[in-house]
């Protein structure tokens, strides 16, 4: 990312994202936001992921499947796209971890997807919010003990 007039040095920069900016995360919400008002629908985000980062071919996302809510028979009707769910979970999370979409997108009134805001400086792309495993961090134990905090 080069300097640019007019904006934040550290954000132009870069400084402070470490390696996030090479990441498919950055690169999702990156495709998004060069939609503008406009927005991106989940199956052109899907084939951006598939086709520009995963570099695999245009005729692989579009391949139909036969195998619709669990059934494996040919019908003229049950014709779906194989990659339909492709990256679903990271793109609107689960129970425990929110995904790109509603963390940093919201929708438009067509129902696509708009960028509201890029991760900032050191703040995680994912978060588990869920529960924790260890209630407390180490230094908060040993605050704790140290009785610096009642």
């Amino acid at each position: 990312m080069d300097f640019r007039r007019g904006q934040d040095p550290v954000k132009s920069l870069g400084l402070g994202y470490g390696n996030k900016m090479n990441t498919k995360a950055w690169k999702i919400l990156q495709f998004i936001g060069s939609k503008g008002e406009e927005g991106a629908g989940l199956t052109d985000i899907q084939r951006f992921l598939w086709t520009e980062l995963q570099e695999r071919s245009l005729k692989d996302f579009e391949m139909s499947s036969n195998d619709k809510w669990g059934y494996n028979y040919p019908s003229l009707y049950n014709k779906t796209r194989a990659t339909r769910g492709y990256y679903n979970t990271n793109l609107y999370g689960t129970r425990y971890k929110p995904g790109l979409l509603r963390k940093y997108c919201r929708k438009n009134e067509r129902g696509k997807w708009v960028l509201e805001r890029m991760p900032e400086p050191g703040e995680n792309i994912y978060e588990n919010e869920g529960f924790k495993l260890v209630p407390e961090s180490l230094n908060e134990m040993l605050i704790k003990k140290n009785r610096y905090i009642k």
